[in-house]
């Protein structure tokens, strides 16, 4: 499949609670980064009580981005897991296709990233909500690698990112 996908960096206080009221379905992921190209994750669906895990393969090829995801035992999970190069965890709130990523560190948030997914040939959504809009302080370009979900695992370097962008804002 072809990776097409818009993030948006967004911050507010008490967002999270008003994310949560408005989101359809919410899960728990931990993320594990095998290398640049590969990684492994547990979900856990905390209403329905049930996980799963996989593994996604991304590379690009002609600048377009190849995501092959695939689900594996929790066997093949735990071996995986112990040979990880970096790790995350981050709650993701999925509201009309939009997915928001609360990225956790002792269980405190310290990045937001709002995602849509589309179409191989749209450049931009055709809508973006209120509820991304009223929290948005940065737009990030497509391939705009600083915004990984492998480079927001490192906390220090998210934080000092965040901290750049609401300067940039408040400039």
């Amino acid at each position: 499949m072809i990776e097409n996908e818009r993030k948006f960096v967004l911050s507010g206080n008490n967002l999270e609670e008003k994310i949560a009221a408005l989101a359809s379905s919410h899960r728990i992921i931990h993320q594990t980064y095998i290398d640049k190209k590969v990684r492994i994750r547990e979900s856990y669906f905390p209403v329905e009580k049930y996980y799963i895990w996989d593994l996604t393969v991304k590379v690009e090829v002609e600048e377009k981005v190849h995501e092959i995801e695939t689900e594996i035992s929790d066997e093949d999970y735990e071996a995986l897991s112990k040979v990880g190069l970096a790790t995350l965890r981050k709650i993701r709130y999925v509201i009309d296709g939009w997915e928001i990523d609360f990225f956790k560190h002792e269980d405190k948030t310290y990045f937001i990233v709002a995602e849509y997914e589309m179409p191989e040939n749209q450049e931009q959504p055709e809508n973006i909500p209120n509820f991304i809009q009223e929290s948005l302080i940065y737009s990030v370009e497509k391939n705009d690698g600083r915004f990984s979900s492998r480079k927001l695992s490192d906390v220090a370097y998210a934080k000092k990112l965040l901290r750049e962008l609401k300067a940039k804002v408040t400039a």
